[in-house]
C-alpha cells in the first residue's frame, strides 16, 4: 500500500497503485508469463511513478511509433 519510489501511501477511495515488473521485458503483458512472475520480481508503484520510469516511457514511445507507422 506504498509507492516503493516516492513513498506515497495509498488512500481509501482514490486510483489504486501499479504493479511494476522489475524484469521489463514482462512490462505491459498479460496471461501465463504476467500471472507466473515471482512475487519478489513485481514491486508496487503509484501511476505517476510507473509512468515515469525509463523502461515505461520507453515502451510507450515505441507503442506510439508502431501505431503512427502503420
Amino acid at each position: 500500500f506504498k509507492c516503493q519510489e516516492c513513498k506515497k501511501k495509498w488512500k481509501k477511495g482514490t486510483r489504486h497503485f501499479d504493479v511494476h515488473h522489475l524484469d521489463s521485458h514482462l512490462e505491459g503483458k498479460t496471461g501465463r508469463t504476467y500471472c507466473n512472475n515471482p512475487i519478489d520480481r513485481l514491486i508496487t508503484l503509484c501511476h505517476k511513478c510507473h509512468m515515469n520510469l525509463h523502461v515505461v516511457k520507453e515502451k510507450r514511445e515505441n507503442g506510439m511509433k508502431k501505431v503512427i507507422n502503420r
